[in-house]
C-alpha cells in the first residue's frame, strides 16, 4: 500500500466499451510502513464522514487535511 498523486482528472476509461466509467492518471508518491484496512478505517470515529465509507465502490476520492493526516500516521506506525 502506498500514496499515489493524481496527475490527469477524470477521463473516460479505454477500457469500458459502454464509456460509463471514468479513470484517472497516478504517480506513485511514497510506501507506507503499514497496510490500512478498511475496517480499521470504518472503525476510526474521526473519519467516518469520508466517502470511502459510505460509497460501496470508491477508488478515488478527496479527503480533506485533517483526514489524510489521521489515515497517513495510521500507514506510517
Amino acid at each position: 500500500m502506498g500514496i499515489v498523486k493524481v496527475t490527469k482528472s477524470a477521463f473516460i476509461d479505454k477500457t469500458d466499451k459502454k464509456k460509463r466509467f471514468v479513470a484517472v492518471q497516478v504517480r506513485f508518491e511514497e510506501k507506507l510502513t503499514k497496510p490500512i484496512s478498511l475496517d480499521l478505517i470504518k472503525k476510526t470515529k474521526n473519519i467516518s464522514h469520508l466517502p470511502l465509507i459510505k460509497q460501496s465502490r470508491l477508488s478515488v476520492m478527496p479527503i480533506d487535511y485533517k483526514s489524510w493526516k489521521i489515515i497517513y500516521n495510521m500507514g506510517k506506525i
